[in-house]
């Protein structure tokens, strides 16, 4: 990390105007969650880990150990696949400060790799979801040594679901994985449809979308969940668990490639808007991407508290769990290792097991 001002919220006058909106414009209050942003963008770093090792590469994309590691052990012989959402990096399966799901599984002998996507330059502007699908899932799961277990979080449980469609493994797990997108609200659609069609030409100019676009989209869900966790950190103290434990998911939060224009295209124009997964009219070649099309065991993690996957919007697979904890905080959250770390293990032990 090279500086403090790298961190913290972004846009920034959005992110003041959703302050002021939210205290009221109560300068008293909008001072103390701004004293609040200045703590968490100066906090050490030093406990950050560098990226896992190569397993498998394909263009810039690649499959690597869990952060832990140094260096590649010999004969590592992978059993799980992790696929991240392509909109912040991939270490939220793998964090810092205590929180990786990688290193727990890892302990229990599930061997897991994590797919990197690499850094996003204006010239992969045509490449859409289908493409990372088949320029890099596909390719990446097929250099394993044998199928292996597939687990997708949030956008990255779409690919995982068009992955597993298209080559075999040996079993698909969605974590907070959207499906039907026409079961947002209404609002949330319009929303979505007013930022893209005010944001979508010079996305086109640029050959990508910015995180701070997507940003925008996610703060909008929980505004005042945004401004009380801040608060929140004014009282932790700097050198404890929890506060390194914060910074390392903001970090994360705030932070991330941007998107291929194509890509923001098709998950605004013909996800959100026309819904194509939901309804079964989304085909890559000739292969229909469903549940219907899978040919492994599938199993499903969502959250009736999710704000930025609803339950209403999950797959619903016959085989599904339903947390209570929310959208990130299933993953990292202090409950986390009794709830979905375990229910990962357990399933993986079932698929093992028929």
């Amino acid at each position: 990390m090279d500086s403090a001002l790298q961190h913290g919220p972004r846009p920034l006058p959005l992110f003041l105007q959703i302050i002021g909106e939210e205290t009221g414009n109560d300068p008293v209050r909008m001072g103390e969650v701004l004293a609040a942003v200045r703590r968490y963008q100066s906090a050490p770093r030093g406990f950050v880990r560098a990226d896992g090792p190569i397993a498998a590469s394909a263009g810039r994309a690649a499959l690597r150990l869990p952060r832990k590691y140094n260096s590649l052990p010999r004969n590592y012989r992978q059993k799980t696949v992790f696929i991240p959402s392509p909109i912040n990096a991939p270490v939220v399966l793998d964090m810092d400060a205590g929180g990786s799901l990688l290193d727990w599984l890892d302990a229990r002998g599930h061997a897991p790799l994590l797919l990197d996507w690499g850094r996003t330059t204006p010239s992969q502007r045509d490449e859409n979801i289908d493409e990372y699908v088949t320029r890099y899932a596909v390719p990446l799961l097929q250099s394993c040594q044998e199928p292996v277990h597939l687990v997708g979080y949030c956008l990255g449980g779409v690919i995982a679901m068009a992955a597993a469609c298209l080559t075999q493994v040996k079993s698909l797990t969605l974590i907070a994985s959207p499906w039907n997108f026409s079961a947002y609200s209404a609002q949330r659609r319009a929303e979505l449809a007013e930022l893209w069609e005010g944001s979508k030409t010079i996305c086109a100019h640029m050959g990508v979308v910015p995180m701070e676009l997507v940003q925008q989209g996610f703060w909008s869900l929980s505004r005042s969940r945004l401004v009380q966790k801040y608060l929140d950190l004014a009282d932790m103290d700097m050198d404890s668990d929890a506060f390194r434990k914060f910074v390392a998911i903001e970090d994360w939060a705030n932070g991330g490639e941007p998107l291929p224009y194509a890509m923001g295209k098709q998950l605004f124009e013909q996800f959100y808007a026309l819904d194509r997964p939901g309804r079964n009219e989304w085909r890559i070649g000739d292969t229909l991407i469903s549940p219907d099309t899978l040919a492994c065991p599938a199993y499903e993690i969502a959250s009736s508290t999710d704000e930025i996957v609803p339950l209403a919007c999950s797959p619903a697979l016959k085989s599904r769990e339903v947390l209570t904890q929310g959208h990130v905080g299933m993953v990292v959250g202090n409950s986390a290792p009794q709830r979905l770390w375990q229910s990962l293990d357990s399933w993986f032990a079932s698929v093992e097991s028929d």
